[in-house]
């Protein structure tokens, strides 16, 4: 296989030994362990060219910083909830595994595919999307397409989906597919947006006015602006920072899309020198 070793993160003793017990058997050896994403050194991560890591709610954040330093890092858990999955696959990580109940074998495959740099969509992964799918679904123009969930629901019953060279190139689609639907997703609960506050912030950036948004809605303009007040409200709690409402609006649909960069927000009381940044 060509790897020596894989660096762990894990802080839960008793998972950290079950894990290494089981990197070895699978012939990843000398396992690198430590207890946090903080206690990392650059030294190790040059010696360790897959990275695996114990997601948990308290170390979600520290998953970007991890990437720059060392791209090829997968995740796994059986407790988070599917918001810190998505911050995970919207920072970059390669795959994400179920803990329980945990294949040994899926666990090998993600590994060797990480190591490629490609992404991968595990059993755990695919059955954990169409659940949130079902219970929290993103409005029909952000949701994955028949396709993509057709795939899903091929993946979430095998093991293993052999695609043979010819048609490998369908499935890096769907997968890229897959993975910035998610980080949308995750945007959206962080956001814990409405349908109809969701819909007002497209009808905007395809540059309605509020009038107009209220007459396709079917609602008052003061409530059109009450579910933008709302919105500013959910900004400011995300970013720490008290922006216009426009301004507020437009960073929303924009954190959901994957399309801003921070240095181009403007202060309050200014229109911001912004542009769209494909994701």
């Amino acid at each position: 296989m060509g790897v020596t070793k894989v660096l762990l993160i894990e802080e839960d003793d008793l998972i950290a030994r079950g894990m290494t017990a089981v990197l070895n058997d699978l012939g990843w050896d000398l396992p690198i362990r430590v207890g946090r994403v903080n206690e990392v050194s650059r030294s190790t991560l040059e010696r360790t060219p897959v990275v695996l890591v114990g997601l948990t709610p308290q170390n979600t954040d520290s998953i970007p910083p991890l990437i720059k330093e060392c791209c090829h890092v997968v995740v796994y858990s059986s407790s988070v909830g599917s918001r810190h999955v998505g911050d995970a696959i919207g920072a970059g990580v390669l795959g994400y595994l179920e803990r329980n109940p945990f294949d040994p074998e899926e666990l090998s495959r993600q590994l060797q595919l990480t190591l490629q740099g490609t992404r991968h969509v595990s059993r755990g992964l695919a059955n954990r999307l169409l659940d949130d799918m079902g219970q929290r679904p993103l409005p029909q123009s952000q949701e994955l397409d028949d396709v993509a969930v057709g795939y899903l629901r091929r993946r979430g019953e095998q093991a293993y989906l052999g695609v043979d060279g010819a048609h490998r190139w369908e499935e890096i689609g769907l997968i890229q597919h897959i993975w910035s639907t998610w980080a949308r997703r995750a945007q959206a609960y962080r956001l814990d947006l409405t349908e109809r506050q969701v819909a007002i912030l497209a009808a905007l950036d395809r540059g309605l006015s509020v009038g107009e948004i209220a007459e396709t809605l079917f609602v008052s303009v003061a409530t059109v602006r009450a579910d933008q007040d709302r919105v500013k409200e959910r900004v400011a709690e995300i970013i720490g920072t008290e922006l216009r409402r426009d301004t507020a609006c437009r960073r929303a649909w924009h954190l959901m899309h994957g399309m801003w960069h921070t240095e181009h927000e403007a202060p309050e009381g200014s229109e911001p020198a912004h542009r769209r940044v494909a994701p």
